[in-house]
């Protein structure tokens, strides 16, 4: 469906599915998120934060 505003073509209304063929996915930005179990090999240096201080503002 085309949705005109004030005579010119501003919108297209679509069902989700035609929009994800679209697209070309059809997972949400969650699914793609998602860290897959299957990477073993990647390494994430950890950090402890000691002591925690308010900043001081001048």
């Amino acid at each position: 469906m085309l949705i005109t505003e004030r005579g010119k073509a501003s919108h297209i209304l679509m069902s989700i599915k035609e929009y994800e063929s679209l697209i070309g996915q059809s997972k949400s930005i969650v699914d793609l998120l998602v860290i897959n179990e299957q990477i073993d090999d990647v390494e994430f240096n950890k950090f402890y934060v000691m002591s925690l201080s308010p900043a001081e503002l001048d």
